[in-house]
């Protein structure tokens, strides 16, 4: 996953504190109760977005190697004292493209922010750990 990508979104988010648009992403509900073990990248990062934008932080750690539950604690720690629904975004994976190796894959997305009325590139990294498939943090 690109940092930079999805930290610009979020800081406008934090720093106007703007409601959500009312109508939510269908599949956020569906994600906050579905079981993430042995789905494909592909889900997973579908999975993971979705947690994201409902801000679902605690439960995407489940799809989270230790480096990204980091960064969830960091994200976290930004929303605080916010009220959660100014921290809820609404977007749609446009389109996403997975490449396997081994133990490893990297997704490429593009995705369509409803919140923010933009689409941006994202890229997540992913790894496969006791059959798993988790979220990751590209170290640069």
């Amino acid at each position: 996953m690109n940092i930079q990508n999805f930290f610009l979104p979020f800081f406008i988010l934090l720093l106007c504190s703007c409601n959500p648009a009312e109508e939510q992403h269908s599949n956020q509900s569906s994600a906050s109760t579905t079981s993430f073990a042995g789905q494909n990248p592909k889900e997973v990062v579908q999975a993971w977005q979705s947690l994201l934008d409902a801000y679902e932080l605690e439960q995407a750690k489940s799809i989270a190697s230790p480096e990204a539950q980091q960064f969830l604690d960091l994200l976290a720690s930004y929303g605080n004292g916010l009220p959660k629904d100014s921290l809820i975004t609404v977007s749609e994976i446009l389109n996403i493209e997975c490449v396997e190796k081994q133990n490893q894959a990297t997704c490429y997305t593009l995705i369509r922010d409803l919140t923010f009325k933009e689409i941006y590139r994202d890229t997540f990294d992913l790894i496969l750990e006791d059959n798993n498939w988790l979220i990751t943090v590209r170290q640069e």
